[in-house]
């Protein structure tokens, strides 16, 4: 597995991962992650957010698939 940061500035953090070795990772191409920092009035709200990119026609089915039951 191969973690890479694609920017760090003071307000944003991302990364992606990818070149998954084990049979969780098999059907996954790449993870590409965010990290916000928003100032509000009472300080900093944190926001994380991540996309699964699917390596292949099959796997893309299987997440599309879940992807309600995991966004509720």
């Amino acid at each position: 597995m191969i973690e890479r940061i694609t920017e760090n500035t003071d307000d944003v953090f991302q990364y992606q991962i990818f070149g998954f070795t084990n049979s969780t990772g098999r059907g996954v191409d790449q993870i590409a992650g965010e990290q916000k920092f928003v100032p509000t009035n009472n300080g900093t709200r944190l926001e994380l957010s991540y996309k699964v990119l699917p390596g292949n026609f099959i796997s893309r089915q299987v997440v599309r698939g879940r992807m309600e039951e995991i966004e509720r």
